[in-house]
């Protein structure tokens, strides 16, 4: 017969797992980032706001309430406001660029051998452009396909 604290817990993961999607967040400013130097976090019920804490390092827990997921990620004065994270996104690589203005930033998905880049329409006043990489493995071999502005001589 099966113990009922064993079914409860069951349940209990079952509940919760369809609640949360565990994601990576590497930010690289010529070296990886520690975790104590950025903030992430996500707004839940367009009101209430979720610091997300990292479990082990580099890794969070989403919150899935809904079928879309924005995520903030806070890096000294830089806000990220990353869009259209997809059920199949395990790691968020963010090539930091000190000189990119605000929201001069590129979103690149890199799933299977398909790259799509958005946000390529917003960069067109930039200096500089901060690469965001969304990759479906936990530990994907970085490609950097940097979008960088020509400077003119």
């Amino acid at each position: 017969m099966i113990n009922n604290k064993f079914l409860i817990l069951l349940f209990l993961c079952m509940f919760f797992s369809c609640k949360a999607q565990d994601i990576r967040i590497v930010v690289e400013d010529s070296v990886i980032v520690e975790d104590k130097e950025i903030t992430v976090f996500q707004i839940v019920n367009e009101e209430d706001t979720l610091y997300l804490k990292s479990e082990k390092p580099e890794y969070y827990a989403l919150d899935k309430r809904s079928d879309t997921i924005e995520l903030f990620v806070k890096y000294k004065t830089r806000l990220f406001e990353l869009s259209g994270i997809k059920d199949l996104t395990k790691y968020i690589y963010i090539n930091y660029k000190p000189n990119a203005e605000e929201d001069c930033f590129v979103i690149h998905e890199m799933y299977s051998d398909a790259l799509q880049s958005i946000g390529l329409d917003n960069i067109k006043n930039c200096s500089d452009v901060t690469n965001i990489y969304y990759y479906r493995e936990f530990d994907p071999k970085i490609t950097k396909m940097n979008v960088i502005i020509r400077k003119q001589n």
